[in-house]
């Protein structure tokens, strides 16, 4: 399994700069167009801020309120240096970004899930009149349906990425793809893990480690994942290895998230039929036919399945469609007896 390597950490520096913030803080405080600001990154709920880090300060300004036509002048550049009081963990300046936004224009603005994400770990620590508190509830608002349906689509498409196209790829001679598919992968379970917690995404840069501290994971997460990402080399035994760990988060997952009625039982059907376009009707002849059948006559799944196929490769479409193939039609004499034919027309008269 995998090793956990001990690497250096940096040295949070949130404490030496605190008062240069506050100061800036101050400042935009006495604006009259300033509506609230946010501190973002890791002057929010992170906490953290170290020598490579910068500080992300969002301004919300409503300067039509005081009849200005344009911007108001003293708003500055989205990025600048500030010089340190002294040096910290070797530097002597830090990067500030000004987020500035104006709240009115906002309300009608889609945020991608890396914007909502940021504000909604952020600290708003001015709030002139109580718009912008509101204004974030809101825009941060966790959508449900949006929710289940990312889970249903990743669920369904799980399968295909985890497990069959990388063996597919190994065939073909194309252990790179293999390896790409198992890489995302790793991110779809990831997304599928925040969304399970109702947690937006944060940046890449924080993603994963940020997934080993979610409420809900399943057991051993941190260790199978690294496990997992892990490319030992280009051979068909370690994409099998990668496909193994990786089943190891998948199955537990997918029970979860079914126990908790968030995703049907067969999301990949499921997402075909409501959301990718690849399915018009519901229920389609050859179900309802199955369907009717499955009570009454004892077929096994692999005869099931193939008088299935064989009912939407002729496009049947009736119980009459239906009964005459029965009667004339050799080829289904490959898929069902005789005596299975009969006790199927027997069904389907008794149904007319």
């Amino acid at each position: 399994m995998y090793s956990q390597l001990v690497l250096p950490k940096t040295v949070n520096i949130k404490p030496y700069i605190e008062n240069l913030v506050y100061d800036f803080v101050e400042r935009l405080k006495n604006k009259k167009e300033v509506e609230g600001i946010v501190l973002l990154g890791g002057l929010g709920v992170r906490n953290f801020l170290d020598k490579h880090s910068d500080v992300d300060i969002a301004v919300f300004v409503n300067y039509q309120d005081h009849e200005l036509k344009l911007p108001p002048a003293w708003l500055p550049r989205f990025d600048f240096h500030v010089k340190l009081p002294k040096p910290i963990e070797g530097i002597e300046d830090i990067e500030f970004n000004v987020h500035q936004q104006i709240l009115s224009a906002e309300l009608d603005h889609e945020w991608d899930e890396g914007k909502k994400e940021a504000y909604s770990r952020g600290n708003v620590v001015y709030d002139r009149r109580g718009f912008l508190t509101k204004f974030l509830e809101d825009k941060l608002a966790y959508s449900a349906e949006e929710r289940q349906r990312k889970l249903i689509e990743i669920i369904g498409q799980l399968p295909w990425y985890s497990e069959i196209n990388p063996r597919r790829q190994i065939e073909r001679g194309f252990i790179h793809n293999a390896h790409d598919l198992l890489n995302q992968t790793g991110e779809m379970i990831v997304e599928a893990l925040f969304l399970f917690n109702r947690r937006y995404r944060p940046h890449k840069k924080w993603r994963l480690e940020t997934s080993f501290r979610l409420p809900w994971v399943p057991r051993k997460y941190e260790v199978y994942m690294k496990e997992a990402l892990l490319i030992k080399d280009y051979t068909p035994e370690d994409i099998e290895r990668r496909i193994v760990v990786f089943k190891q988060l998948i199955a537990p997952l997918q029970e979860q998230l079914i126990a908790n009625d968030d995703i049907p039982v067969d999301s990949y059907e499921y997402a075909c039929k409501h959301f990718w376009g690849r399915q018009i009707l519901s229920e389609p002849f050859s179900e309802k036919v199955i369907s009717s059948l499955t009570p009454h006559i004892n077929l096994n799944f692999n005869k099931l399945w193939w008088f299935e196929a064989y009912l939407n490769f002729r496009l049947t479409a009736s119980l009459e469609e239906l009964e005459n193939l029965l009667k004339y039609d050799p080829a289904l004499r490959e898929i069902l007896s005789d005596e299975e034919i009969l006790q199927i027309t027997k069904i389907i008269s008794n149904k007319e």
